[in-house]
């Protein structure tokens, strides 16, 4: 059993018992609260956070378009799936393009399983690609290499700042143009320390690194650089 916490905004005890029940069914051990308000949905929110959230399209004075911004506000990167009776093709279009995950409508619960198992992947692998995207940022601001992407034709699409101390460059100023304009030979040898200027024209070409798409030239004073990516 996979065990999932949730959230329904549901104003009716036993449809929410439903929902639970179908989980259940389809593999999850459930953890679960029903909300019927803003007041509760936020303060439930705020002191716990869930899994995922389901939601009921149309409630007494409250509604899950409401909802679902308050979600958003609050736990953005929580996913949400509305479970209604009431949701039309043109209100269900709408939904996802607010941001919900998914919709699932009351008649057809066999969906609920595994709508709920595809929500919660996504919203795993969205997290996983968020943290590397932050180690990877955090690389290019603390790192004295030069660090740079490029698009298919070979383009510089980013350059880290260290290209200022490596090549006396604005990262600006890269963008656009092509590896091969400024990493020359003479340009290498600037990049290389007086105590090994004495290399020979014909030295075997240096190496680049790439890493996840991103190319890395070694810093200012070593002898491996990246000549046209």
């Amino acid at each position: 059993m996979q065990p999932v916490k949730l959230v329904l905004v549901e104003d009716v005890p036993t449809e929410a018992e439903i929902a639970v029940r179908h989980l259940e069914a389809g593999g999850f051990s459930c953890t679960w609260k029903r909300v019927d308000s803003e007041p509760v949905l936020r303060r439930t929110l705020q002191e716990s956070k869930p899994d995922l959230i389901l939601s009921d399209f149309t409630l007494p004075g409250f509604d899950g378009i409401s909802a679902l911004e308050i979600a958003h506000e609050l736990v953005p990167d929580i996913p949400f799936i509305f479970l209604s009776g009431t949701l039309g093709e043109e209100r269900a279009i709408d939904a996802l393009q607010r941001g919900a995950y998914d919709y699932v409508l009351k008649t057809n619960m066999a969906r609920l399983a595994p709508a709920v198992r595809r929500a919660l992947n996504e919203a795993a692998a969205q997290r996983a690609r968020a943290s590397l995207e932050q180690q990877l940022r955090d690389i290019v601001v603390t790192s004295q290499d030069w660090i740079w992407e490029h698009d298919r034709d070979g383009k510089f699409t980013f350059c880290s700042d260290s290209v200022r101390a490596i090549l006396g460059y604005a990262p600006e100023d890269m963008l656009g143009t092509m590896p091969r304009n400024t990493c020359t030979r003479r340009t290498w040898r600037r990049w290389i320390s007086p105590s090994t200027r004495s290399v020979r024209p014909n030295a075997p070409r240096p190496t680049c690194r790439h890493v996840g798409g991103i190319a890395m030239a070694a810093t200012a004073g070593s002898n491996a650089t990246c000549w046209c990516c």
